[in-house]
């Protein structure tokens, strides 16, 4: 959001966002707190379904009230035809669209002329001189013979994060059986310690 405010000073903004979807509410909350710090609130916000035409809604919100910048929490084929319907009602109106819109030429050809007014938002680019960005995407060339694109390196987090997370739900799991073992030692120990009767029964009731 800081593009939008700050990079092109807009702040009239309409917010359209994948509806039923983790990651179009999630970001679409996430512009809203953005807005919100600002002292501001979005113009429109504007659910929309995955593979649904939607051009109507998109003229209707525009209609009703006229945004300095439009932004999209949606995939690649949303943020498109979004775009467009954007263009036909408003050129001049500038879309912003968020890290799952892959800004291929697939993606480029499907904007069609609205292209020149869609702006790509996203938290990684193969383009990036760091030495980490550098050696990722020529790692990710020598293994898929293309170049990575911001949905493969989050893609590829979210399986790290996963497996991670897989990782220490086991080391959890295998703390918890060391301390029903340390458990069970203490017991037979404090067991050992009274008179030899009692000892013998907690022993057996033990390994029972």
């Amino acid at each position: 959001m800081r593009f939008v405010l700050d990079g092109l000073h807009a702040r009239r903004v309409t917010i359209f966002y994948l509806d039923a979807s983790e990651y179009g509410n999630g970001l679409r909350d996430g512009l809203v707190e953005a807005l919100a710090a600002r002292g501001l609130t979005p113009l429109d916000e504007v659910g929309v379904i995955e593979q649904s035409p939607f051009a109507r809604r998109v003229t209707t919100s525009l209609r009703r009230a006229a945004p300095e910048a439009v932004v999209v929490a949606g995939r690649s084929a949303e943020a498109a035809a979004i775009a467009r319907a954007v263009h036909t009602v408003m050129p001049g109106v500038p879309v912003v669209v968020a890290d799952a819109a892959v800004l291929n030429q697939a993606f480029i050809t499907a904007v069609g002329p609205a292209a020149s007014m869609v702006y790509g938002v996203t938290w990684w680019s193969p383009d990036l001189s760091d030495t980490t960005s550098r050696a990722f995407a020529a790692r990710w060339r020598q293994v898929n013979g293309d170049t990575p694109s911001a949905a493969d390196a989050t893609a590829l987090l979210r399986r790290r994060q996963a497996a991670l997370a897989g990782q220490l739900a086991a080391a959890d799991a295998g703390i918890e059986r060391a301390r029903d073992d340390l458990r069970g030692a203490r017991a037979v120990d404090q067991a050992m310690h009274r008179s030899p009767l009692a000892a013998s029964e907690e022993v057996a009731a033990l390994h029972s």
